[in-house]
């Protein structure tokens, strides 16, 4: 069966606040080397992730306040192509876009449909975080959001 998909994408006022806030953190540490991971969170300037995201009237992609956040492209699709849909919140993308466990969403899709791949990545993404437990390597402002995914696979 064909059809079409709906991909709802990052909202991109929240994505460019979430890179000011990674900038941010990054500049604080290279003045303050020495500080610990409390010490900088109380020099930020910017308010809190939660805040900037209130003051966004929303807390993720899509807001009933300021619908026109929504990032959405149509695509059509052959269901033959179709090998795995992956749905999971946004503390999955970490596992690409500030760990570089995975070089690209769909690269990580990939190792998702192998055995225990979902298992893995989770697990693989959670050292990453407690490997670097002050957020000095990978900068960001809290050691790591939380997982949740489902992925789905066509029965043939």
């Amino acid at each position: 069966m064909d059809g079409k998909i709906e991909e709802f994408l990052g909202d991109p006022v929240l994505l460019r606040q979430d890179e000011a806030i990674r900038q941010e953190i990054q500049d604080l540490w290279s003045k303050n080397p020495d500080s610990s991971y409390d010490d900088i969170m109380q020099m930020r300037q910017n308010p809190s992730i939660r805040d900037q995201m209130n003051s966004a009237n929303g807390y993720g992609v899509l807001t009933v306040v300021k619908p026109n956040k929504m990032n959405m492209t149509v695509k059509d699709f052959n269901a033959n192509e179709v090998t795995a849909i992956l749905l999971a919140t946004d503390g999955l993308a970490e596992a690409y876009d500030t760990f570089k466990l995975f070089s690209s969403p769909e690269e990580l899709l990939k190792a998702a449909q192998n055995q225990n791949g979902l298992r893995d990545i989770i697990k693989s993404l959670r050292q990453a975080q407690l490997e670097d437990r002050n957020c000095r390597i990978y900068p960001r402002a809290k050691i790591g959001d939380d997982v949740t995914a489902l992925l789905i696979k066509p029965s043939l």
